[in-house]
């Protein structure tokens, strides 16, 4: 099976590149909206491992798709857990951060239950 190709590497990185700047620029501001934890998640779990498969010449077969979608999931669950002690900084500059939205308790079990499963 051959690798993906010029192409699709750079459309992978550009995705990757482009979730990276919507997390805190305007206009999308995915951090400022609540879905920050996810497009961080996405960025790093899915779109920079996949580029990093495809710039090596990995065939499109190996994609360790499943171990990627966990890997997200992983990133978010970090993200909202190093994001509770800025619950009060987030909350007065209108960050709706996971842990704004559902408050330090919640979050904590959440980040921390499902890291355990």
């Amino acid at each position: 099976t051959a690798g993906l190709g010029a192409a699709p590497c750079c459309a992978v990185g550009l995705g990757a590149i482009l979730i990276g700047v919507d997390y805190s620029a305007p206009p999308v501001r995915w951090s400022y909206c609540g879905y920050g934890e996810a497009a961080q998640g996405v960025a790093v779990g899915i779109f920079l491992p996949a580029f990093a498969h495809c710039v090596s010449g990995g065939p499109v077969a190996s994609l360790p798709i499943k171990r990627m979608f966990l890997l997200a999931i992983v990133l978010a669950l970090g993200n909202i857990a190093t994001a509770l002690p800025d619950e009060e900084a987030d909350a007065e500059f209108d960050k709706l951060s996971f842990v704004v939205r559902h408050g330090r308790q919640v979050a904590s079990r959440v980040s921390y239950t499902i890291s355990e499963q």
